[in-house]
């Protein structure tokens, strides 16, 4: 159910269309039905909500709400986790533009996994919004070193 979720995630991405963010947000919760333990799951779904939130429509305080616990769960089975540190960085984001909160979840993403282009690529788009050009831009180089897609596949170039 998790790898239909992925495919489903990428299509919507791809896509920007709320129905097939829908199914794979049903699928990560099949696959969280399956093993409540799969923090990978709760980390993708969360982000599959906020990216939705972000680009299609809004969330209720509530919805931001369980989003958080998704986030807090994934976090709570396995700490390490870099997807549920970035997860958490894009909630403060995308979720609340608290840009101090992003940068301080996106740095503990790094720390776990200093190869994350998406990680890279979420700091280039907070410091472009903060006015700062050329760490923005320093940011969006190394994104397109670690995986040249980051770039074009974010969100944030919309934003």
């Amino acid at each position: 159910m998790f790898l239909k979720g992925e495919y489903e995630e990428h299509q919507a991405e791809s896509a920007l269309n709320a129905e097939l963010f829908d199914r794979a947000q049903t699928f990560y919760r099949q696959a969280l039905a399956r093993d409540p333990n799969f923090a990978l799951a709760y980390a993708r779904l969360a982000h599959s909500e906020l990216y939705r939130h972000w680009l299609i429509g809004a969330l209720t305080s509530a919805q931001l709400a369980e989003v958080k616990s998704d986030i807090g769960r994934a976090l709570a089975i396995a700490p390490e986790l870099p997807d549920a540190h970035l997860a958490l960085a894009r909630f403060f984001y995308w979720g609340y533009r608290d840009y101090d909160s992003t940068l301080r979840k996106l740095d503990r993403t790094v720390e776990l996994q200093p190869n994350n282009a998406d990680a890279r690529a979420t700091y280039a788009y907070i410091y472009r919004r903060r006015g700062e050009w050329k760490r923005s831009l320093a940011e969006l180089d190394r994104a397109a070193e670690l995986d040249p897609r980051a770039i074009l596949r974010s969100p944030l170039t919309l934003a």
